[in-house]
């Protein structure tokens, strides 16, 4: 799993099932910031969703009975 979040041009292609504009937006923040620290933060911003995700797997959700688990 984690190999999969240092896929930041396979995470980006597959994320413009969700928004049409990810390319666009991508392009921009690359220009602005540089690719490798584009793909430097987003491949550990991969792996900390990876991790959380885990780690919901392993503890279950302790907000689940809040409001706040539904979105």
């Amino acid at each position: 799993m984690y190999q999969s979040a240092s896929d930041v041009e396979g995470n980006t292609d597959a994320a413009l099932e969700f928004n049409q504009d990810t390319y666009y937006i991508f392009e921009e923040i690359s220009q602005a910031i540089g690719a490798e620290k584009l793909n430097q933060f987003l491949s550990a911003y991969g792996k900390g969703m990876l991790y959380n995700l885990l780690g919901t797997f392993d503890e279950g959700n302790p907000d689940y009975e809040s409001n706040d688990s539904c979105c």
